[in-house]
């Protein structure tokens, strides 16, 4: 139902998964104030919780974006980047082919890829809020996930290199589909360059977070040397 109460979609949880509000905003690539008007005025089917809390069925999500019902108020940078999730993927399944990925199991598989995921969303995210307090924090949660990624391959085994060539696996598909959307802006816009400018930012802080966390479990200090 949207806020007004009008029925939007059937509101039982057996329709698939629920997200909040937080993830739809990652997926629609919009801050949270944009996703809020779209729910009020039915552009966005929502289930309201008992509690009040919105919950968002991701399917519906990406149909909206396919359809293009979103309108242009999605940043273009935005709806490219969630279109890189196929990218990604076909990415993500080269690395089967990398002697360190052979050490992955089942259950660190998974988590790679939804940790490569997580980060693809929170690139989004950055990209297009509206507000310092906003893009602080996806670039604080992207730095969380880079430790906790750096932590993983140095329990996993994976040396410094190994777990560098991971990263770059999933930061090379990204670039090159900003470096497209670049090229498809005609005039370059002030926005293009603040775009590039962004996405180096973040990729630089998570590949840096991401070695000091292997370093520091690989190398932990010696007692007594703090």
């Amino acid at each position: 139902m949207t806020t007004d109460g009008t029925p939007v979609l059937a509101t039982s949880h057996e329709d698939g998964p629920w997200i909040g509000m937080r993830r739809a905003c990652e997926i629609l690539g919009v801050n949270q104030s944009t996703l809020r008007a779209w729910t009020d005025s039915g552009r966005v089917p929502v289930f309201l919780t008992p509690g009040g809390h919105r919950r968002y069925r991701e399917a519906d999500l990406r149909a909206l974006l396919e359809s293009g019902v979103a309108g242009s108020a999605v940043e273009p940078i935005s709806a490219a980047l969630l279109a890189s999730h196929q990218r990604y993927e076909l990415v993500a399944r080269q690395a089967l082919s990398s002697p360190w990925f052979q050490r992955f199991d089942g259950d660190a598989r998974r988590q790679f890829r939804l940790l490569g995921t997580s980060m693809l969303n929170l690139l989004t995210t950055y990209l297009v809020a509206t507000s310092p307090s906003e893009r602080d924090h996806a670039l604080a949660r992207g730095r969380e996930l880079a430790a906790e990624y750096g932590e993983m391959a140095t329990r996993l085994d994976l040396t410094l290199a190994e777990a560098t060539e991971a990263f770059l696996l999933f930061r090379n598909p990204v670039l090159e589909t900003v470096h497209q959307w670049l090229g498809a802006q005609s005039p370059p816009s002030r926005q293009s360059g603040e775009v590039l400018g962004r996405v180096n930012h973040f990729m630089d802080q998570v590949l840096i977070v991401m070695t000091a966390a292997h370093e520091r479990v690989a190398h932990p200090p010696e007692p007594g040397r703090g």
